[in-house]
């Protein structure tokens, strides 16, 4: 099994090193035939487990030189490629030939409005097993990808439960009706189960999609690991100019509707409105007719992102809300900050302090604690911290261990650390830029970068920091700000993306010596705009002359009520494990003398 970096170097490219991000580098290819033999021609971006490469050069000769390697395991450990099982029960597809069984499926399935040609089509099987103590016939819906079964699913053929619903364990999980689709299809139709799926077809001979394990009202926090059917299609869904999604019009249903949105990006998704009494495909079909369904298809509206839109355009938000799928603030993992501020997706915190008052360090336990109870997962864009010192400083929380010691307290091992890592990889990616003649940090190409994390591996937070090394005009800041920060809340709101801005402040005035007051957001260096714009602001300061006290997180500004309120919550720091826990001794004996601007501002 051959590394990334292994096959790099197969094909002549050599790079000072193989971490994520852009390189520059000669060309194996034409470098040595150049006058300017020197020349770093070659582009290659590397992210993760892939690389792709690419010489500007040979292009611009008309000698195209360029590529994509892939490796099946990240580079700080090997993992295997994962082996799915095949269908293992014995199958017989149902047929128009004399035979009960076939009868009684394609009976059941004219009752669901659906002909024994769509059966045929849909390549439905029967099988005999066991339930309920007995030998029983089910209905196998098979899953085929590129000729081959892949997995299959099994219901009995009743209308009354228990349905007996059953998948071949192991199997790798795809969408249903692969093989019905066209390569060159731009308008894709994905369903919430297999009947749906089937529907579309009965009344619009265009093939449907449909998700393998239906919906889960609890997408909001959902992990990866649920959506490996998306992933498998990537470049089918982002090569369709529409994906039509059809999932149920109840609380499970809008909660995948929207993960799925989210994930393949709204600005080409689309949503179907239900006749009442109706609440998915088959139920249009046997109440409404063919007709019905073609014209839900035909009618889906556009996910609701940017414009005008009416109030009908937000009914699904809204009965999100009303079921807890959208505006549920979530828990920082701690009951004393949580009074005050809590996370909600979709909205944008402005986090500032003065140097090494400990404001990424208190975020980062945030981000663990997020991603250890709630699943969130995040795009860290830090340009302070090297990747691989940001991980230490993780695997210090996540272990509760010190990376590096020369006391009492015994360090981490390497199985700590592996097994750390494996855990850190589920949870967090980094945004970088290795190179500058690649690509230089701009707020527009981060939230390029971060769009594609949301759809790839579907990340609930983003970190910027700081603001102050990104490429950004510095005679027309406060301008820019405005505009920076509108970018950031739309690209937010429109993924349901928590973001996290760190922002240096302007040179603080010292009252006494080694005194410093708390920064509040109008002492944000560039402009007052920060004030304005965000949803939260919050500050971590401590006290230089006795680091004995707690370290006071000051949270400024709460634009809605329901996510907390302004306040001081305090907190005991370990050095050696970079952890933080509340403080519980009485808050007045920490009052700070100092602290700036504690009533500038009220909540919204």
């Amino acid at each position: 099994m051959k590394t990334v970096t292994e096959s790099l170097l197969e094909k002549g490219i050599t790079l000072k090193n193989y971490g994520s991000g852009q390189h520059r580098t000669t060309c194996p290819n034409c470098s040595a035939t150049r006058k300017n033999k020197t020349d770093p021609c070659l582009s290659v971006t590397i992210d993760g487990g892939t690389a792709v490469y690419f010489c500007h050069h040979c292009e611009s000769e008309g000698n195209s030189f360029t590529g994509k390697v892939s490796d099946n395991f990240e580079s700080y450990r090997a993992y295997e490629k994962i082996v799915y099982d095949k269908p293992a029960t014995v199958q017989k597809k149902v047929s128009a030939d004399p035979d009960k069984y076939s009868d009684a499926i394609f009976n059941w399935f004219l009752g669901r409005g659906i002909s024994n040609k769509t059966v045929s089509d849909f390549n439905i099987a029967q099988t005999q097993k066991m339930f309920d103590g007995k030998q029983r016939m089910f209905i196998a819906f098979n899953y085929f990808r590129d000729g081959e079964l892949v997995s299959v699913k099994y219901r009995r053929a009743v209308n009354e439960k228990p349905y007996g619903y059953s998948q071949e364990k192991g199997c790798e999980q795809i969408f249903y009706g692969l093989h019905l689709i066209k390569p060159d299809q731009n308008e894709i139709v994905i369903t919430e189960g297999e009947i749906d799926a089937m529907s579309v077809y009965e009344a619009t001979g265009k093939a449907a999609l449909s998700v393998p394990t239906g919906a889960k009202s609890e997408y909001k926090n959902a992990a990866e690991k649920g959506f490996h059917f998306l992933e498998d299609q990537r470049a089918l869904i982002d090569s369709a100019e529409r994906i039509i999604i059809m999932s149920d019009g109840d609380e499970a249903g809008r909660g995948l509707a929207n993960e799925l949105s989210r994930r393949i990006g709204r600005d080409k998704c689309f949503r179907v409105r239900y006749p009442q009494g109706c609440k998915d495909a088959n139920d249009v079909l046997l109440r409404c007719g063919k007709e019905a369904v073609l014209n839900l298809i035909t009618d889906a509206e556009a996910w609701p992102i940017r414009g005008v839109h009416g109030v009908l355009d937000y009914e699904a938000e809204v009965f999100e809300d009303y079921d807890g799928l959208s505006f549920d603030p979530l828990t920082t993992g701690f009951d004393n900050l949580d009074d005050y501020m809590k996370i909600v997706e979709g909205q944008m915190s402005i986090v500032t302090g003065i140097p090494n008052s400990g404001k990424s360090e208190f975020l980062d336990q945030i981000l663990m604690n997020m991603a250890r109870i709630h699943g969130w997962k995040f795009g860290i864009c830090s340009f302070e911290n090297k990747p691989a010192h940001h991980i230490r400083k993780f695997l210090e929380k996540h272990v509760g261990l010190p990376f590096y010691s020369d006391g009492p307290t015994p360090r981490m091992n390497k199985q700590q650390i592996s097994d750390g890592m494996g855990y850190l990889n589920k949870y967090f990616k980094f945004i970088r830029y290795n190179d500058w003649r690649v690509a230089t940090p701009t707020i527009d190409h981060i939230l390029e970068q971060a769009t594609l994390l949301v759809k790839r591996h579907g990340i609930k937070g983003l970190v910027i920091d700081p603001y102050n090394e990104l490429d950004r005009p510095l005679d027309r800041e406060t301008e820019y700000v405005s505009m920076m920060l509108a970018k950031v809340r739309q690209f937010a709101e429109s993924n349901d993306v928590h973001v996290w801005f760190v922002a240096h402040p302007k040179k603080m005035v010292t009252m006494h010596e080694e005194e410093v007051p708390v920064p509040t957001a109008y002492d944000i260096a560039g402009s007052a705009r920060w004030a304005d714009k965000g949803d939260m602001i919050w500050a971590v300061s401590r006290d230089r002359r006795d680091l004995s006290k707690p370290v006071e997180v000051h949270i400024h500004k709460v634009r809605d009520k329901y996510a907390g309120q302004v306040g001081c919550v305090y907190f005991h720091y370990d050095r050696l494990t970079g952890r933080y826990t509340p403080a519980v001794e009485p808050a007045q004996q920490y009052a700070s003398p100092t602290v700036v601007g504690q009533a500038w501002y009220n909540q919204d």
